[in-house]
């Protein structure tokens, strides 16, 4: 009898994480974003200027891909690139006022998609839940 992979924890956690980016993707779209895109925003919400390097990090997105998002953020008029005032080699990510005009839709969106995933788990059990998965991604780290 072989071994089902939908038992392991990991591959539960990687089909969660499937599931809420489809989620996000949809409620995202009708304010003209992916969710690799808000996933920039949000960053760029509490770190506006930051490099594209910092963003790769932060954010573990391949620099390639991440100059892709950059550039389509760019067009959507969402963000600009800016050269840094300290070394013109590097440019600085800057939200624009329509970035900015999105945040608070976005972050509703985040809350209303917490909210129903929530409604699975017991309330008193949410806190160590959330220990839990932490300790997890501690762990990965």
């Amino acid at each position: 009898m072989g071994q089902s992979p939908e038992n392991h924890i990991g591959y539960m956690i990687h089909k969660i994480s499937h599931l809420l980016k489809q989620i996000h993707n949809e409620k995202f779209e009708r304010e003209g974003v992916t969710h690799s895109q808000a996933r920039v925003l949000f960053y760029l919400y509490r770190n506006n200027g930051a490099t594209q390097s910092e963003l790769h990090q932060e954010l573990s997105i391949k620099p390639s891909s991440l100059t892709k998002l950059v550039d389509v953020l760019v067009q959507k008029g969402l963000v600009t690139r800016q050269p840094s005032l300290k070394d013109a080699r590097i440019n600085q990510i800057y939200l624009t006022e329509e970035g900015r005009l999105i945040e608070q839709r976005l972050w509703e969106i985040i809350e209303d998609v917490e909210s129903y995933i929530c409604l699975s788990i017991p309330e008193g059990e949410l806190d160590n839940f959330a220990k839990i998965l932490n300790q997890i991604k501690s762990t990965l780290k």
